[in-house]
Formats: structure tokens, sequence, C-alpha cells
């Protein structure tokens, strides 16, 4: 154990860690008028994978307030890629 962490810990702070970058590569190239299509299919599925793998740490009461935030980001997330696979869906290039 590296910090009294154990190694899923560690990967669950690297998934995390790696979902920030990317999502600051999406701000900066939204900051530049750019889609950066690539970087947003991984911000989003770094941002799946974080609270993935966040539902799988043992909780001993029933609800904690990292647990709700887990599922309101769940619910949120899901929204996010269900409206934008819509939005593909309706856009027809020329």
């Amino acid at each position: 154990m590296t910090l009294g962490l154990t190694p899923f810990t560690l990967l669950h702070v690297a998934i995390s860690l790696i979902g920030i970058a990317s999502g600051l590569t999406v701000i900066f190239a939204m900051l530049r008028s750019d889609r950066a299509s690539l970087w947003t299919a991984g911000l989003l599925a770094f941002i799946a994978l974080t609270t993935s793998t966040g539902f799988l740490f043992p909780i001993q009461v029933p609800h904690t307030p990292a647990f709700n935030l887990g599922v309101i980001s769940s619910i949120v997330l899901i929204a996010v890629i269900v409206l934008g696979v819509l939005a593909l869906r309706r856009f027809k290039p020329a």
C-alpha cells in the first residue's frame, strides 16, 4: 500500500485525474471554437469509469453524501449521453 491507499483506490484516483486532464483539454478546445470530438468522447468515458468505480467502494451506512452525489452524477451523465446521441442522429451532414 502506498500512503495507506489500496490499489483500487489508486486506480480510481488515476482514472479521475485522466478525466480531469481530458476535461481541461476539452475546455481549452471549446475556447478555440474546436469541437474536439475524440477528447469529448474520452472525457465522457472517463467520467463514466470514475462514477462506476466509485460505486464499488464498500460503504458502512446505507447512504453517504458521496453515494448520493454519485447517483445524481450518473443520472446527469446518462442524460447527457442520451441527448448527445439523439442530437447526432438528427444531424445530417450536407
